[in-house]
């Protein structure tokens, strides 16, 4: 049970940003001014490339309102195919007679896949994220050479990396869609990895220990593109392996018991 909990606890700590939830916040440039160069280099632009630039930010700022509209249809999707296999499993566990969950490799593919599924979405999520970011981070420069450097906090992209992005409680914005993938994964292991539930065949077995480690490395890479350098990318790929060793694990001593249990009988 211990190893379970361990776990547990590592997908959760994959699914939030910790540093940013205490304190550490985005690496944001907001608050750095320009490079002489770059400004100088404004300042020699002719009329024609102005306006060219001006039309570049529009499209820009069009294409940051199209990315959330679309993170929020992966979210709703995601939300819907998590709340679906959640409903159906706690049926198939709480339900009486033929309405219960039986544990077999099929069972488990279908369980293990939702999850899989539900990890490939969030790194789909964190790619646009940090998509935004680059469009947020360009519409800033710009705004900045248009306005001067005194003014540019006024300007929108500024103000929202200023009193957002770079604040601790951003993180928890962020991580609502993998909480969604930790509490499905903590779910799903505690019907086919957890100890006392420890009975599976080989084939089963061998698939909830397949799926597991997938998606415990999909939701690394999720974490590690959420925060690329430094102290977090060692912590998440520690949590990352630690978790896939303890997966691995569990889905063979599931079938070790279940060898066991039939030696027994």
């Amino acid at each position: 049970m211990t190893a379970f909990g361990v776990l547990t606890i590592l997908v959760v700590l994959l699914s939030v940003d910790v540093l940013g939830v205490l304190g550490a916040g985005d690496f944001k440039e907001s608050r750095e001014r320009l490079p002489g160069a770059t400004v100088e280099a404004w300042n020699h632009l002719d009329p024609t490339a102005r306006q060219f630039l001006d039309k570049e930010h529009d499209v820009v700022v069009e294409e940051i309102r199209r990315r959330v509209e679309h993170e929020h249809l992966l979210f709703a999707l995601k939300f819907a195919l998590v709340g679906g296999i959640l409903y159906a499993l706690l049926q198939g566990v709480l339900g009486r007679g033929e309405a219960r969950i039986e544990r077999t490799s099929f069972a488990a593919l279908i369980v293990w896949a939702a999850v899989v599924a539900a990890a490939i979405v969030d790194l789909r999520s964190m790619a646009n994220q940090t998509f935004l970011v680059t469009l947020g981070g360009w519409a800033r420069q710009y705004e900045e050479l248009r306005i001067g450097p005194n003014a540019v906090d006024l300007a929108w992209e500024a103000f929202l990396a200023n009193n957002l992005l770079s604040q601790p409680h951003y993180p928890a914005l962020r991580v609502s869609g993998q909480i969604l993938t930790a509490l499905l994964f903590a779910f799903s292991a505690s019907l086919f990895l957890a100890p006392e539930e420890c009975d599976n065949d080989p084939a089963t077995a061998l698939v909830s220990g397949i799926c597991a480690v997938l998606s415990v490395g999909l939701m690394t890479i999720a974490a590690i593109s959420l925060r690329p350098a430094g102290l977090a990318l060692r912590l998440d790929l520690s949590f990352g392996a630690l978790a896939m060793i303890l997966s691995a694990g569990l889905a063979y001593a599931s079938k070790a018991n279940y060898r066991g249990g039939g030696v027994q009988g």
